[in-house]
C-alpha cells in the first residue's frame, strides 16, 4: 500500500513539473528580463529566445500571434501602469511593434493593446543588440 501511494506521488509530481516547467521558468527568470531590451536569437541560444519560449509556454495568446508571425527580433518585458505583465515584440524588417499588456494576473490575460511602427531609438537599440 506504502508503495503504491508513493509512487502515484511520485507520478503526479513528475506530470506538474513537465507541465509547468515553462511557467516557472517564466517566473524564475522574470526580473532578470524586466526593463530590458533582449535579442531573440535561436541560433545562440539567447536569453531574449529563451524568455521567448518560457512566454509562449506561459501565455496561449501570444503562442498563436508568433505561430502566425515567426518570433520576434528582440523583445522589452515590463509591468503595465497596474503593474501588470506586458510585452512589446518588435518585427524589425516589417517595422513593427505588437504590444500586448495583462488586463488580469491570470496567465493567459495577456491581449493585443496596440501596434506601431519602430521609434528611430529602437532602431538603434536593435543596431546595438546585434553587435
Amino acid at each position: 500500500m506504502y508503495r503504491s501511494i508513493l509512487k502515484c506521488i511520485s507520478l503526479i509530481t513528475a506530470l506538474l513539473l513537465l507541465t509547468n516547467c515553462a511557467s516557472y521558468m517564466h517566473g524564475y527568470t522574470q526580473q532578470k528580463a524586466e526593463n530590458r531590451y533582449l535579442l531573440v536569437d535561436k541560433t545562440t541560444d539567447s536569453f531574449g529566445y529563451k524568455r521567448m519560449e518560457y512566454n509562449l509556454g506561459y501565455n496561449s495568446s501570444l503562442k498563436g500571434f508568433v505561430e502566425q508571425n515567426g518570433y520576434p527580433d528582440f523583445i522589452y518585458e515590463y509591468q503595465n501602469e497596474e503593474g501588470r505583465d506586458s510585452i512589446r515584440m518588435y518585427y524589425v524588417n516589417k517595422d513593427i511593434v505588437y504590444i500586448y499588456e495583462s488586463n488580469s494576473w491570470m496567465a493567459d490575460s495577456l491581449f493585443l493593446k496596440e501596434h506601431r511602427p519602430l521609434t528611430d531609438y529602437e532602431k538603434a537599440t536593435y543596431k546595438e543588440l546585434k553587435k
